[in-house]
């Protein structure tokens, strides 16, 4: 591991606006020439998924979904320009969506892509009376949940990873992604990664190449958190003990943090959580789709 320089971050300059109609084109402008993909193209709710753009002149594109603008990063790719970002729904979204890609040049939409999100299979559970008591004797900090937002939030130019994410710990799931996790007095919450069983001092890896960019010590809720910013909207957060300071730059299997017990965690295991320009998907679905899609395959 060694420090990194500070990397420059991607603002999106689109307006939003309503709604593109579901009977839109695939194709705008550029003389129809244009071709804008989603692989898979019917991801489920709370998966992530790539999406591809092949323009027919280089310039500097974004793409809208859901309510949200997000820049397009160019691929070196020598047969035609090519703009690729990777996307996430929410964990309940399902139905109909509609993808724009936007040239920030002429300020005109130039491709539309009507895509569909699968339902995912709901599985709720009902949390422990000890899980509930450490909720209230540690109440969540605002503020140390918005610095582990903001943090998650990373949207910096360079792309840091390569090839498939690995999982961090050779291990086996015992809570998984989209959870719907019941609390006492009727909260509810989506559960935001995949807990890996593991014993406490247990190494945990990096899945691939990033920055440190937040290592919280004992916050209320979180216990020991660490997050890694993989470039162009990818972050990874890890609980619960850490290795690693910010500014670190890591590689693929580095170790980066120990099996740990803190928060409001009620026993040792490893919360590993992937974010996908600042939404939380599936890690399981995001190392198999890098698998399938991380160097333009």
């Amino acid at each position: 591991m060694h420090r990194a320089v500070a990397s420059m971050t991607v603002f999106c300059t689109c307006a939003l606006h309503p709604g593109i109609p579901a009977q839109a084109a695939q194709h705008a402008g550029h003389g129809g020439s244009d071709l804008l993909m989603a692989v898979p193209s019917t991801p489920t709710g709370g998966d992530p998924f790539l999406v591809r753009f092949t323009a027919d002149t280089p310039s500097t594109f974004t793409v809208m979904f859901a309510g949200g603008c997000f820049p397009l990063f160019a691929r070196n790719i020598e047969t035609a320009p090519v703009y690729e970002t990777y996307l996430a729904s929410s964990v309940p979204a399902r139905g109909g969506f509609t993808l724009a890609v936007r040239d920030e040049r002429t300020g005109t939409t130039v491709a539309r892509l009507r895509m569909r999100i699968r339902p995912r299979v709901p599985v709720v559970k009902h949390m422990s009376a000890v899980y509930v008591k450490t909720r209230k004797r540690r109440p969540a900090n605002s503020e140390q949940n918005r610095m582990l937002t903001k943090a998650l939030r990373t949207r910096s130019s360079e792309r840091l990873w390569t090839g498939p994410f690995v999982l961090p710990l050779d291990s086996v799931i015992v809570s998984s992604f989209g959870v719907q996790r019941i609390v006492a007095g009727g909260l509810s919450y989506y559960h935001n990664g995949v807990d890996l069983r593991g014993g406490l001092g247990t190494p945990v890896r990096a899945p691939n190449d990033g920055v440190v960019v937040l290592v919280g010590r004992n916050f209320n809720a979180h216990g020991n958190c660490l997050v890694l910013d993989h470039g162009q909207g990818i972050t990874s957060c890890y609980l619960h003990q850490i290795h690693v300071r910010e500014g670190d730059r890591v590689s693929r299997e580095d170790t980066i943090a120990t099996v740990g017990n803190t928060g409001w965690s009620t026993g040792a295991h490893l919360h590993y959580g992937v974010y996908v320009q600042g939404k939380a998907t599936d890690p399981i679905a995001w190392s198999r789709l890098t698998g399938d899609t991380a160097d333009g395959e």
